[in-house]
């Protein structure tokens, strides 16, 4: 079942024309959506397009639940799996902004585990651009999970496990390298991550229906979006995708849940949508905050301006975007690049073709699950396991989040058909 095309979104939106989308094309990616839920390909699913800080409303179709007929709408969370990923580096480039961390730093001064020989030159720059060769997942992983381990267990356990290949010398993702920064921020700040990014970029964003790991106040929240697990996860019901110690642990590597408008706002964050001189205005043209009076040219100030309740995205208000970009364009840049020409020991091949920026994967153009086929090899995004999606393009300052609850398979998702039609609807 999934929610009527006409009722599909109850969040107020730019319509597609006003952000340079053809109505026909994106009316046609909201359809197909629509059918995935409809044929159960995709239990449920939410999008959001977003330009120049404008995002059309957000669309909605599917099920919270697998089975029941409760609708999923735009206050739905979704578990987004490894989207995780860019937001966490995101939190490790604010740190160094601040100071507070180099990129270069190696990891045994924050975590001293992590002495012995082969692991000693590993860096945060090798965490964060997936050269560091440790695994992707710990041999005993899901035992870790049934056992309802915390992140700790994962920590010590990647300290302990051998490299896939030298440190630097190769690219292989490895999520188990993003298990490290949870605690290297916690070393840095002491103050814990969860904590950090909530303070750090979730609120300055506004982005007020996101978590990295709920709370335990959240046990009975309702609109989260089921997950239609994988075989190998099948019957674990209390360490799954969907189980409460999942949801909760908070994994920096994939325990985020979110949604797609509150997504749209932190990349649209790093598109340069937040800036002073390309922030858009309310749709009923409200005033400018106090905020606006500070020169567009002051960037004294080491933390975001906070936002107004205009900029919150509250009521019928459709931007959502603070007159103070969050990140410098220095970082961004650095974050959303192709970092594998950083280091001399990576192949020619991998360097070209299996490009990774600080927590952003590069489009991958002839990949199965490519970003956007239709878009360029510039663009950079992130997939989740869990059946989820965004891209941003920085020069066309553009963006698209596909949130699903239908896991990625061995064939091309039909999110990347979404995505394609996404890019074939912009003008």
């Amino acid at each position: 079942m999934s929610v009527p095309l006409s009722h599909a979104a109850e969040s107020s939106g730019f319509e597609p024309e006003e952000l340079g989308l053809c109505p026909v094309r994106w009316r046609r990616v909201c359809q197909y959506a629509e059918r995935l839920c409809d044929e159960g390909v995709l239990p449920a699913v939410s999008l959001q397009f977003q330009r120049e800080g404008r995002t059309t409303r957000v669309e909605s179709f599917g099920t919270q639940r697998l089975g029941n007929s409760v609708p999923v709408d735009d206050q739905t969370l979704f578990l987004i799996a490894s989207l995780t990923k860019p937001i966490i580096a995101m939190a490790m480039l604010l740190l160094v902004e601040r100071g507070q961390i180099a990129l270069n730093q190696r990891v045994i001064e924050f975590l001293p585990m992590f002495r012995d020989a082969a692991k000693r030159s590993m860096t945060i720059r090798h965490l964060l651009s997936h050269t560091s060769g440790l695994p992707d997942m710990l041999p005993n992983n899901h035992e870790l999970r049934k056992l309802k381990s915390p992140l700790s267990a994962f920590v010590e356990g990647t300290a302990k496990v051998a490299l896939v290949y030298p440190v630097g010398r190769g690219t292989q993702y490895q999520s188990m390298g993003y298990a490290l920064l949870g605690p290297i921020i916690e070393a840095a700040t002491g103050v814990p991550y969860q904590q950090f990014i909530k303070q750090e970029l979730f609120e300055p964003l506004g982005m007020t229906r996101s978590w990295l790991g709920l709370p335990e106040s959240m046990r009975g929240e309702e609109n989260i979006a089921e997950v239609r697990v994988p075989d190998e996860q099948d019957g674990g019901v209390d360490w799954n995708w969907n189980s409460t110690y999942w949801r909760e642990l908070g994994a920096p590597w994939g325990g985020m849940l979110s949604t797609a408008a509150d997504l749209s706002r932190f990349c649209a964050a790093m598109t340069g949508a937040g800036s002073a001189e390309k922030r858009s205005l309310t749709a009923d043209n409200r005033s400018r905050t106090d905020s606006d009076s500070i020169s567009s040219n002051d960037h004294s100030a080491p933390h975001p301006l906070p936002l107004s309740p205009e900029y919150r995205g509250e009521g019928s208000l459709k931007t959502v975007f603070a007159r103070s970009p969050l990140l410098s364009e220095a970082s961004i840049e650095e974050a959303t690049t192709n970092r594998l020409e950083d280091f001399q020991g990576i192949n020619e091949i991998d360097r070209r073709t299996r490009a990774w920026g600080l927590g952003w994967r590069m489009n991958w153009k002839d990949h199965r699950s490519s970003l956007c086929e239709l878009l360029p090899a510039t663009i950079c995004g992130h997939w989740g396991a869990t059946g989820t999606l965004f891209w941003i393009d920085r020069q066309r300052q553009t963006s698209l989040v596909l949130l699903s609850t239908q896991p990625t398979g061995e064939g091309v998702s039909p999110l990347s058909m979404l995505s394609n039609m996404a890019a074939a609807a912009i003008v």
